[in-house]
């Protein structure tokens, strides 16, 4: 199967959730036609608006398939088996401020499969996990205490807010100089948690799958959208304004 191409965006400075609305669309949206109609041909290249770092590519090895959502337009579309994406390398720091946000929907109830929609692979774990989480059975922002096999003192953000098929907005935030990692689901903020000592996940972005003892894990069943990053934390205002920026705006 011939691998396929999504940049994703990069949006490392104070004024990229200007230039998110100001810019291209994030994912390409099909043409608008009758229901009858099949969604065209898009290209493998698929361009996100960004600030002046540029974007970042992340090649799908094991292929991926465009939908056409009503409401979204043209999303990615993950098997949960061995599909994802991923960079050539680091997009953040995970010593430093950063922050991550995607637009998921789930083709089902996990139930208790982890399904991660962002993560950065380490050599045997994720340095974050952007994901629905089967341990907590909530969405989550996860932190494992270091790059081991089994780690255990683990901290996990979590959301009180349900988990279901509908488009979910979801974003992960590291504060470095307060070490509080904190999720937000559709713009709502989740219970925050007080990390240990910071480890650098040096691997690649993953798109739809994570990394547990060395091995991918947490792949994702269902679309994903709209992935961007940015090297600070971002304010709980600023995540609000997100949720006016799904997948295809």
């Amino acid at each position: 199967m011939k691998p396929r191409t999504v940049k994703i965006i990069a949006g490392l400075t104070a004024s990229a959730a200007v230039l998110v609305a100001a810019v291209a669309v994030l994912w390409p949206a099909p043409e608008r036609k009758p229901a009858a109609a099949t969604l065209p041909e898009l290209p493998d290249m698929v361009k996100f608006a960004v600030d002046e770092r540029g974007v970042a590519t992340a090649e799908c090895p094991n292929g991926m398939d465009w939908h056409s959502d009503e409401a979204r337009g043209a999303v990615i579309t993950l098997n949960g088996r061995n599909e994802y994406c991923a960079t050539t390398g680091a997009i953040v720091d995970t010593t430093a401020s950063f922050s991550v946000s995607a637009w998921v929907k789930l083709a089902e109830h996990p139930g208790k499969l982890a399904m991660a929609a962002v993560g950065q692979d380490g050599v045997n774990a994720s340095g974050f996990y952007l994901q629905y989480s089967w341990y907590h059975a909530k969405w989550a922002f996860n932190w494992m205490e270091a790059d081991v096999i089994d780690p255990v003192d683990n901290l996990t953000a979590t959301s009180d807010e349900p988990v279901t098929t509908e488009w979910t907005h979801l974003v992960g935030t590291y504060d470095a100089k307060t070490k509080r990692i904190q999720v937000y689901v559709n713009g709502v903020a989740g219970t925050a948690r007080t990390i240990g000592t910071p480890w650098r996940a040096s691997g690649p972005l993953t798109i739809g799958r994570a990394k547990w003892n060395g091995e991918p894990s947490n792949y994702l069943r269902g679309h994903v959208g709209g992935v961007r990053l940015w090297t600070r934390a971002l304010r709980p205002a600023e995540v609000k304004e997100l949720l006016g920026t799904g997948p295809n705006s």
